[in-house]
């Protein structure tokens, strides 16, 4: 009896393991090499071997080397295809689990097209989703994160029953929790998180990236063919929960996007050239070099951008009404509401009811006060027949894929104290104040990975100015309606105390320096701005090895006229710890764009310090690609 029992429970637990490994014949070896199948499981080559899976849950694969091994991947898929039962250790037939990579393999071997009948939540899926049109969404940059001044890429599946906040996102993120500060930043740069694949409800990712984030959106159509439509929802039916490797710089989702428009349609060649770093302005430019496959670009403009441009409509004394009543200082049918003309008293109550609802959106009032303060506007502007004409914003001229190219280099002839030198510039990425602003957010500074250096020609030898690691600079300006903090910060190696070419007394050290701000605008594309500044250098140059410095910095930032930029700037620092002494600061900076990615800039330096004082004057040529 014993004996028995221990037979069969043996035979049970037999069934319950997975087969052996189907071996791997030359036929699926050489299907296992073509990119169709290669871009369906996300491997790219690796370094001393064959392929890697960027899917790291085990649940994506098969066959218990398939991450590694594109053969025996396709190998175990082929055998539960060919024998049509359930796949090994798993409750459902391979062709529910992975429908993309089961159609395409059933199609390669020949085979009756997998029946979706018994898939019912598949089926589910698919019907839900079925799209009529695929959108690539460009949320621009968000001032407010240091993450987020990237922009972002998600797509959207359209469809014609629904309308635009009823579509459905696709969105790759990664998944932190609650973290946030220098654990977080660090995480997402070192591979501390996996990134994760979601479909949401679209009107979510607008209500926070419009709403909440402040974001102008642009949506590019993406020209995808019916079977291309259809196979994107049966491959993101096959990522649900599914976890990549993750890293901030060049496994985003800008990156993981390409990869999954390339999974659609194999003959993409898209994420390649995004090995190091992946911009997602830059991969929008790599989708718009397929002939045929960007469509043209639609904007939606952010809730503060409508807001902005409604104010800007209204004499002042209109606007100053609106916004009271839109604080509870007024009520919406006071007297000086209802003695106003029909179109003026809809426009005030137009931006009273939208700076309201804004301030919801963004946690400034608290919603059951909003929403009864909503509702009293609307009763009151129900009551008005007459349109407000407030226009909304028109799309900037440039969109994001046409602005400049995020690298840039550039030659420099340097004067300093009647000494010249020829200087040497590159930067890896994305864009400063004086660049050219088309397809970038107005006052948003992020400069990635720089270098500046000097040909010293009498001695023969290349001396480092700077090297930049992040330069970050956000200038938001404050009016009536918005009261937004700015803020800066810079981190590299510098020369310090002097930087005159040959100087014995020049030392390379480190540096971190920032501090918040705020800005205002002075005129039409003219921002004024002051920040409080604290900075740290260690260098061995000072006498105490490092110096701790306070102090304060304004200026103006302006664009004169189309493709001419200035920046004026007036700063002082003064050491309060470490090395005793301090450091002062005119600047002013212009740059003129010219034909051909290219563009001219010139500014001159006053600088003074408790070592020396010097003068230095610059004209670069600089070149963006």
């Amino acid at each position: 009896m014993i004996d028995r029992r221990l037979t069969v429970a043996l035979a049970l637990l037999l069934l319950a393991l997975p087969g052996p490994a189907p071996a791997v014949d030359s036929g699926s070896r050489e299907l296992a090499e073509s990119r169709a199948w290669r871009t369906l499981l996300h491997y790219r080559p690796r370094s001393g071997g064959d392929a890697v899976s960027a899917v790291v849950s085990g649940d994506f694969f098969l066959a218990s080397d398939g991450r590694t091994n594109p053969a025996a991947e396709l190998a175990a898929m082929r055998t539960a295809l060919e024998h049509g039962g359930r796949a090994p250790g798993r409750d459902r037939p391979a062709h529910c689990l992975f429908p993309a990579r089961a159609a395409w393999l059933a199609e390669q071997l020949g085979l009756t097209p997998p029946d979706a009948s018994d898939c019912p939540e598949l089926e589910r899926w698919q019907a839900r989703l079925d799209p009529d049109g695929v959108s690539l969404v460009f949320p621009t940059a968000y001032t407010g994160s240091a993450a987020s001044l990237f922009g972002h890429t998600l797509l959207r599946l359209d469809t014609a029953r629904d309308g635009e906040l009823l579509a459905h996102a696709v969105n790759f993120a990664a998944i932190t929790g609650e973290d946030a500060g220098l654990g977080f930043a660090w995480r997402g740069l070192t591979g501390g998180y996996a990134g994760q694949f979601g479909v949401f409800p679209y009107y979510e990712k607008v209500r926070d990236y419009a709403w909440i984030e402040n974001r102008d959106i642009w949506s590019y159509p993406l020209d995808l063919t019916a079977s291309e439509r259809r196979r994107l929802v049966s491959h993101l039916w096959e990522l649900r929960g599914m976890k990549f490797e993750y890293f901030f710089l060049n496994r985003n989702c800008a990156y993981q996007l390409l990869t999954l428009l390339e999974a659609v349609r194999p003959s993409l060649d898209l994420a390649s050239t995004f090995d190091w770093y992946a911009i997602p302005a830059d991969t929008i430019r790599a989708v718009d070099s397929v002939p045929g496959l960007l469509g043209e670009a639609t904007f939606r403009p952010a809730l503060a951008h409508r807001l902005q441009v409604s104010a800007g409509q209204m004499v002042p004394a209109n606007r100053r009404l609106a916004l009271a009543v839109s604080r509870g200082e007024q009520t919406p049918d006071a007297s000086p509401v209802a003695r106003l003309s029909p179109s003026v008293r809809a426009r005030v109550l137009e931006l009273a009811h939208d700076h309201v609802y804004y301030r919801v959106q963004t946690g400034r009032l608290p919603p059951a006060e909003g929403d009864a303060r909503l509702q009293a506007i609307l009763v009151a502007r129900s009551r008005v027949q007459a349109g407000s004409g407030l226009a909304s914003p028109s799309a900037p001229p440039v969109a994001p894929h046409a602005g400049h190219a995020s690298r840039r280099v550039g030659v420099s002839m340097v004067n300093e104290d009647a000494d010249w030198s020829l200087g040497l510039h590159g930067r890896v990425a994305y864009h400063d104040l004086l660049d050219p602003p088309g397809g970038y957010s107005e006052g948003t500074q992020l400069a990635f990975l720089s270098a500046d250096l000097r040909v010293d020609t009498r001695r023969d030898r290349i001396e480092i100015d700077r090297l930049g690691l992040v330069d970050i600079a956000s200038l938001r300006p404050r009016n009536a309606l918005f009261d937004p903090w700015s803020w800066q910060f810079s981190a590299g190696l510098r020369q310090r105390p002097v930087s005159v070419p040959g100087d014995p007394d020049g030392h390379l050290g480190g540096f971190a320096q920032g501090g918040p701000g705020l800005a205002w605008s002075l005129a039409d594309r003219v921002t004024g701005y002051m920040f409080a500044l604290s900075s740290l250098d260690a260098n061995h140059g000072y006498d105490a090895d490092y110096a701790v410095g306070a102090g304060a910095s304004a200026g103006v930032l302006a664009t004169l006229r189309p493709g001419w930029r200035l920046r004026a700037e007036l700063g002082a620092l003064d050491h309060v710890a470490g090395d005793s002494g301090h450091r002062s600061w005119a600047s002013l900076t212009q740059q003129w764009s010219l034909p051909g990615g290219l563009g001219l800039r010139a500014g001159v330096t006053l600088e003074d310090t408790a070592r020396h004082d010097f003068v230095r004057g610059r004209m670069s040529l600089l070149a963006y690609f």
